[in-house]
């Protein structure tokens, strides 16, 4: 595929799979994907694979993936927010529980491809795999949860 930037295979999406994009200001972000519990992709044979930007609609600065090996918690075809607990539905970003319920994560345009998940959003670009890095390397928040 020549209009993407290769991230990894869809066989290797897991939930520890977060990458940095930069949008038109050089502003910086993070992302993650996520397999679907949409089935198989038609077009491809392959596991739907969806990618999110890697922040709670409810609370911005607190990301799903929260970075040194400890990926996003899904449970039932969704993502958990690690602070408050809302879940995200995997297949349309919404949410209708918690301090998130009534919002949207917001997609980041993926394309699988013969096995192969590429960015193909326009409006972003690939800067690295993995995610921004912080001063400390942990969250901005902790979580009072156990999952």
């Amino acid at each position: 595929m020549d209009d993407g930037t290769r991230l990894t295979t869809a066989a290797d999406v897991d939930d520890s799979y977060l990458f940095t994009v930069s949008g038109p200001s050089g502003l910086e972000e993070e992302v993650f994907l996520a397999r679907t519990d949409a089935g198989r992709d038609e077009s491809t044979d392959g596991p739907v694979v969806r990618a999110w930007k890697n922040f709670c609609m409810h609370e911005p600065d607190q990301p799903f993936h929260r970075g040194d090996g400890v990926g996003v918690a899904f449970r039932d075809g969704q993502a958990i927010c690690p602070r408050h607990g809302s879940m995200f539905d995997l297949d349309t970003g919404d949410c209708d529980n918690g301090p998130a319920a009534g919002q949207s994560m917001v997609e980041v345009d993926v394309t699988v491809d013969d096995g192969v998940v590429y960015l193909t959003d326009d409006n972003l670009t690939f800067e690295h795999e993995g995610g921004l890095d912080d001063d400390d390397g942990m969250p901005s928040s902790t979580s009072h949860l156990g999952l």
